[in-house]
Order: C-alpha cells, then structure tokens, then sequence
C-alpha cells in the first residue's frame, strides 16, 4: 500500500502528464459530442439491446454513443490512452485499493481543472469560431449541472481489466461502482458488449439538461 505522500506525487505527476491530458481532452469531447448532436438513447432501446445474447457492430457502436463515442475507433483511443498512462506510472502492479485512490484522486484533479480553466467553453468556442454563437455564458450552468449529475450518479467511469496479451475488459460502471456495461475489447478495434445493466437509464441526466437550456436560451 502507497503512502499518502507516494500516492499524492503518483496523482501530481500524471495529471501534468501529455497522455492524461490527451484522456482530458476526449472527456470534454465525449460529453459536447452528446450535448451538441442531442444523441441520448432511450431507456426502451437500451433495454432492447440489453435483452440481445449478440449485437452487430452497429449496435455495439450506438450503445458506446451513449457515453459520446463516435464510433469503435474513438472507443479504442480512449481506452488505449488510459491503458499507456497505467502502464507508465505502474498503476496495474498496485494494489486494487490504491488503483481506486489513484483513480478517484485523477478524476478530482481532472474535474477541478475544467471548472477552473473553463475547458469545456474554451474548446467549444474554438470549436465554433469567433461570432458563430453557440451556447451562450449564463446558459454554461446547464452544462456543469448536467456534467454534475453524471458524476453524482451515472458518471462513466471507464476501467478495464487485463484478460489475455491482446483482450481487455472495459467496464463502464457510475462513480458509485455500479456496473453499466462491460465491453471485451481487443486489439486494435474489435469490441464485444457481453454486459448491460437494464436499470440504467440513459436519459436521465440529459432530460435535465433539456429543460434548463431551453428555458435559459429560449
């Protein structure tokens, strides 16, 4: 077991690390990507594909676009990014206690840093250009809100689990613990969903967030 002091400079020295960063970037991207194409599938849906024994690449991918995946392709940067970044600082060869401290320590560090730096409306108004409108600066508070809300308790946490040289297991669970969905990945591109847990609900959080910007831009 890491001592608190070993432990804060494991957290201090990935945070600042090129790949987290990278990992940062696409959490930003994951959530504008559901908030701008207003892509949330419906709790029917994601039961009908719960209930399936085999899903086809199509419906793997659109259940992987709930958590703001375009396609297979960003799913496996994704989990490549964190599977280099545990392997860099050794994170796979700590105890199962210390991989969640490290874990939850990051995604702290990683959640203050949007607020403070205002990540989300800075890669936004990049993303639009200058005069292009988009979301406006009173109405930011339904995105934190709804950013809030998957943390609190649908927030996609995404872990993974060594199963061969090339297979890895992606569980996506809420900050809670509660499994979402468990995807056997292996490398390059090859993703099979043998998990999905039928009392999640996709559009909770996102229903919020439909109300409070349409009341705040409309």
């Amino acid at each position: 077991m890491l001592t608190s002091a070993a432990m804060s400079k494991l957290v201090n020295d990935a945070v600042l690390d090129p790949i987290f960063s990278l990992i940062t970037q696409l959490d930003i991207e994951r959530v504008q990507i559901i908030i701008d194409t207003k892509h949330v599938m419906s709790k029917e849906k994601w039961d009908e594909l719960a209930s399936k024994k085999t899903r086809s690449l199509e419906e793997t991918e659109y259940v992987l676009s709930t958590f703001g995946f375009r396609s297979l392709d960003h799913f496996s940067k994704y989990v490549n990014l964190l599977i280099t970044l545990d392997k860099k600082y050794g994170i796979d060869k700590l105890s199962k206690n210390d991989q969640k401290h490290f874990s939850d320590a990051l995604r702290k560090k990683q959640y203050d840093s949007i607020l403070e730096q205002a990540l989300m409306e800075r890669k936004h108004s990049a993303k639009l250009g200058p005069g292009t409108g988009g979301v406006p600066s009173e109405c930011w508070k339904c995105v934190y809100d709804y950013r809030d809300c998957l943390s609190a308790s649908y927030q996609v946490v995404i872990s993974y689990t060594p199963l061969t040289t090339y297979t890895t297991s992606v569980n996506v669970s809420t900050s809670g613990g509660i499994s979402i969905s468990t995807t056997e990945f292996t490398t390059p591109s090859r993703a099979t969903i043998t998990y999905m847990n039928t009392s999640y609900n996709p559009q909770q959080c996102y229903d919020t967030y439909s109300i409070c910007i349409q009341s705040c831009m409309y």
